[in-house]
């Protein structure tokens, strides 16, 4: 493994003392410091791509286009869909904006769930203590609360919290 920031420091006061760059008493590989700097600033450029070339092979591998045979036009289509994805910030947007439509819709069914359990509990027949069944009752005064009423009683305990 390479010490990038000792090589980059090595290669830097070389390249201000006008040397040439070895890993010690002998040399291994001679270059310029400008060549190992380039060399070091590919490196890191080509790191910082990793994680776009995750995504991407993501993206690729999404879809069922990670069978063992793909046709090369629906291959290649993807991987530009891919690129474009990654280089285009409005489909960044879109992305980010979609996966938080998904979010809202997920707790929008909830919401909508706990709205239906209400109207059940909100329904019940008065004499459902008589009947069976589910209700909302008042305690300790056992009667059975639907309707308005259940309404009203129930934003007067969300208000006293």
């Amino acid at each position: 493994m390479v010490d990038k920031v000792k090589l980059k420091a090595h290669a830097e006061s070389a390249l201000q003392a006008g040397a040439e760059l070895s890993t010690g008493t002998v040399p291994v590989i001679l270059i310029t410091p400008e060549d190992a700097l380039a060399l070091l600033a590919e490196i890191e450029r080509l790191e910082g791509c990793e994680e776009v070339l995750r995504k991407l092979a993501s993206y690729v591998g999404a879809g069922g286009y990670n069978t063992p045979e793909v046709d090369p036009e629906v291959f290649v289509r993807k991987i530009m869909d891919g690129i474009n994805i990654l280089n285009d910030p409005l489909a960044q947007l879109a992305e980010k904006r979609g996966a938080e439509r998904d979010q809202l819709k997920a707790e929008n069914e909830a919401l909508r769930k706990d709205a239906e359990r209400y109207k059940v509990l909100r329904q019940a027949d008065i004499d459902t203590i008589q009947n069976g069944g589910l209700f909302a009752g008042l305690v300790p005064d056992n009667i059975v609360i639907n309707g308005c009423d259940q309404d009203r009683r129930t934003d007067a305990v969300i208000a006293a919290r």
